[in-house]
């Protein structure tokens, strides 16, 4: 099993809507109900023990009724559907040969050598108040030059 593949189904008892998440979709949901701030790398059993927790929590996209049903999906093997694998970090469909060689593979390999390179970097510092990455931005003023973080979405 993947990442990408559907981990749980979410269904409403009022429309009846059943709605398939995967991994980056509970990141998603989890960081919107504020239970999960956005990291590069949350770990997968918070993440899914966060996920079962949550439903009485999350909203219908159709009907908007809070209060969905989390249950976990059928694993779809995607090898039988023909459907291709997508990258868990930008989407885009990872090539056959790369699959071939990298069966495990999650990720596309422009995304993975961008892993490999930042990860020898310094970790991102995100904003308490919604979880955007934060950016450097000169002080003004006289004498020595300063920096302060701020984040681009809520200018904190």
């Amino acid at each position: 099993m993947t990442f990408s593949d559907p981990l749980y189904e979410l269904h409403c008892p009022q429309c009846d809507t059943v709605q398939f998440c995967d991994f980056r979709d509970m990141v998603r949901r989890l960081c919107q109900l504020k239970m999960l701030r956005r990291q590069t790398k949350p770990e997968p059993p918070v993440v899914h023990e966060l996920f079962r927790q949550s439903g009485p929590k999350l909203a219908c996209d159709d009907c908007g009724r809070m209060g969905l049903v989390v249950h976990e999906a059928e694993v779809i093997n995607d090898e039988e559907w023909g459907e291709a694998r997508k990258c868990d970090s930008c989407g885009s469909v990872i090539p056959a040969e790369r699959l071939e060689v990298f069966p495990d593979a999650t990720r596309c390999a422009s995304c993975q050598s961008h892993d490999d390179r930042s990860s020898d970097e310094a970790e991102s510092e995100y904003c308490p108040e919604c979880g955007d990455v934060m950016r450097a931005v000169s002080k003004t003023g006289r004498g020595l030059a300063g920096y302060r973080m701020v984040c681009p979405s809520c200018r904190r």
